[in-house]
């Protein structure tokens, strides 16, 4: 048996070693009937076919042929009939074959011969048996079973089936159909043919029209019959079939004339017997009675042939299989690369690197808490444009009289720098990823298409496809799933602040009653009337200290000690003179601790306002520091949230469709190559029984 071609490479743009290595570990398993140098035994073929039988379907009919080739082992041989076939003959040429000019009886039940697509003939009084064969009571037809298939039923699984159980096969084409290959009929039966030249005693019948018995015309019409064969068919497969029937015209074909065998009847009444003889043999059909004859009801050959034809049809599925497998991967690292690097892309366009800070100095300015204490960062213009505010319209001193506007300065600076330039950018680019999702679904479905007109499994040979485990891998299960990304769903979801969620929600966090800005002003607040409360107190006092100072010192009156005048002075004298005012003796006795000359009293204020200015100073840098450190770690994780916002969109909508294609592929994959080896060892298996080594 020739080796069958090797598979080639994957397509779509995959290397052609992918499909070589995809199939080369199964090339050896290819010509397991060369490397026989004799038939196995009966036991190795029924072991090959016990391993066999679970690698199909149920469903799939080399279940049915080799269970049937599997108990033939075992049935004797001498109960058996010997089944002979012959396929794509039309009902007339059956009929010829079936005739006996010479019985009555047999043209009376050929006349009412019932036509079916199949139909099993056996020697008997005629009609039906119980079994469903039609008897003939023909001699030659005893210890025969003929089986009969239309040129209709030539493609149908179960023709292949009762065929691979019949010991003798008989291809029946018409040589005017041969060349005219597009015909129907006899594609048909060539096609069987090359499945079944290595069964044996598997024979070709080419009727040819010949109309002449004898003579140079009869021999033009069989020379031009026999060339027209040879130019027709493959020699290859005129070759394999000479193993098995030659003639002395074409080898590998057996060319009769349906035509001269109705004229053979036709003259037998005019001319008699020894005519009928004649013209029956020139038109070669008397030696097919010879050759069914010569059939041997060999169980163990169909059974072998039977384990052959199946591991040839497991082998060729596994080869599919593995090509399948390596093109499912192939596909799925392109999808990915190409993501990967879309989306890269992508993020580079949404979310750019940040320059670092051209300002050589911050560390004075971070000190005084006049700017962020990172060097770089996003929402730099943000963060310039606060900086400036606090700096330029804030410092400490003016924090006296401009406390009330820092709310509404601090709340319309990051209100109109932060993320303002990054959210109309990403509400631009939600729109385009729009677009780009819809070319992603596209490209899946596309992918998906690809993959299904590269799957190999719909370039077997009918008979040979339903093998075990081996679907396509685009499943309509994954384009379900695929649906779910067509622009219909995914347009709600990529809305115009799809993008920028967060960079609004850290926003409106800045801005909230309770966030940053709030607190800084709050501090401020804080300092501020800590700073006047202390600088109104502090003056209080030294005012105090002035009054006690000129006013006259009464000391509290004792009862044994006698009292002198208290000396009297200007302001004293002015106090007394006054009607209107209280008698401040009492509380002047008291504040005489505080008294303090005039420059006392101004010194001590100054340094008072030195101290207070002192604090507010502190108080607000310490403020702006912590007001940064919120900031910075705000922007920090508005970035961080940004990014994966980003991320995640791309991969879960804008890149989900060949994210998911990829994802099933490699998910196949791995489920199927286990099951994929665990074949291929048990073909190997296989392979060494029938070799019989």
């Amino acid at each position: 048996m020739p080796v069958a071609p090797v598979l080639r490479g994957a397509k779509a743009g995959l290397p052609r070693r992918a499909g070589i290595r995809a199939c080369g570990c199964m090339r050896w398993l290819r010509c397991a009937s060369t490397v026989a140098a004799a038939p196995p035994s009966r036991d190795r073929v029924a072991y090959a076919l016990e391993q066999l039988g679970p690698l199909f379907q149920p469903t799939s009919p080399w279940t049915q042929r080799v269970q049937t080739a599997a108990r033939a082992l075992h049935t004797k041989e001498n109960d058996e009939l010997r089944r002979i076939a012959i396929v794509g003959a039309p009902h007339g040429f059956v009929d010829t074959i079936l005739a006996d000019p010479l019985d009555e009886r047999v043209s009376n039940l050929l006349a009412a011969y019932p036509r079916h697509a199949h139909t099993r003939i056996q020697h008997g009084q005629g009609g039906w048996t119980t079994g469903g064969e039609w008897t003939l009571p023909l001699s030659w037809l005893r210890g025969i079973e003929l089986f009969e298939c239309a040129p209709e039923a030539v493609e149908d699984d179960a023709t292949l089936t009762q065929l691979l159980a019949c010991d003798a096969v008989f291809l029946v084409v018409r040589a005017s159909d041969l060349a005219h290959q597009d015909t129907n009929a006899a594609s048909s039966v060539m096609g069987l043919a090359r499945r079944l030249a290595t069964k044996p005693h598997t024979r070709l019948l080419v009727d040819c029209d010949v109309d002449a018995a004898y003579g140079q015309h009869a021999a033009a019409q069989w020379a031009k019959s026999a060339e027209l064969v040879r130019t027709h068919i493959d020699p290859h497969l005129l070759e394999r079939l000479a193993r098995h029937s030659s003639s002395d015209d074409v080898r590998g074909a057996h060319l009769v004339s349906h035509t001269l065998a109705q004229h053979a009847q036709a003259v037998l009444c005019e001319n008699g017997l020894p005519e009928y003889a004649r013209i029956l043999r020139a038109s070669r059909f008397a030696a097919l009675y010879t050759q069914f004859q010569s059939a041997v009801g060999d169980p163990q050959a169909r059974a072998e042939h039977v384990a052959l034809s199946a591991f040839h049809a497991a082998t060729d599925a596994e080869c599919v299989e593995g090509e399948r497998l390596a093109t499912g991967a192939g596909w799925a690292r392109v999808l990915e690369a190409d993501v990967a690097h879309d989306m890269a892309n992508v993020q580079r366009r949404l979310a750019p690197p940040c320059d670092a800070d051209m300002d050589k100095s911050p560390a004075v300015s971070q000190r005084r808490g006049d700017r962020s204490t990172k060097p770089h960062g996003a929402q730099a213009d943000a963060r310039h444009l606060v900086q400036d505010t606090l700096r330029t319209q804030f410092p400490w001193w003016r924090l006296l009289w401009r406390i009330d506007e820092l709310r509404l300065a601090l709340s319309y600076a990051v209100g109109r720098s932060f993320g303002s330039r990054d959210e109309i950018l990403l509400t631009y680019e939600a729109g385009r990823l729009r677009g780009a999702a819809s070319e992603q679904y596209a490209r899946a479905l596309h992918t998906l298409d690809e993959i299904r007109a590269s799957d190999r499994r719909h370039c077997l040979e009918p008979d040979r496809r339903a093998c075990a485990d081996q679907p396509s891998l685009d499943s309509a299960t994954l384009r379900n799933a695929l649906a779910s990304y067509d622009d219909r769903y995914m347009g709600a979801l990529l809305h115009a602040h799809c993008l920028s969620g967060p960079l609004l929600e850290r926003r409106a966090q800045l801005l909230s009653p309770s966030g940053t800005i709030h607190t800084l002003v709050t501090r401020a607040q804080r300092a501020v009337a800590t700073t006047f409360g202390a600088l109104g107190l502090s003056y209080a006092t030294f005012a105090v200290g002035m009054l006690a100072h000129g006013s006259p010192n009464t000391p509290l009156p004792t009862a044994h000690v006698p009292t002198a005048a208290p000396p009297t002075s200007t302001m004293s004298e002015a106090l007394a003179t006054v009607s209107w005012l209280p008698d401040l003796t009492p509380v002047l006795s008291w504040t005489s601790m505080l008294a303090m000359t005039p420059t006392t009293a101004g010194a001590s204020a100054l340094l008072a306002t030195m101290a207070c200015a002192y604090y507010l100073q502190g108080r607000w840098t310490r403020a702006k520091r912590a007001f940064w450190w919120d900031w910075d770690r705000t922007v920090e994780m508005a970035e961080r949230e940004q990014k994966t916002c980003i991320d995640t969109v791309l991969r879960t909508q804008v890149y989900g469709a060949p994210l998911q294609v990829a994802h099933a592929l490699r998910e196949q994959i791995e489920a199927r190559q286990p099951q994929h080896e665990a074949r291929l060892q048990i073909l190997r298996e296989v392979r060494s029984h029938l070799a019989d080594e």
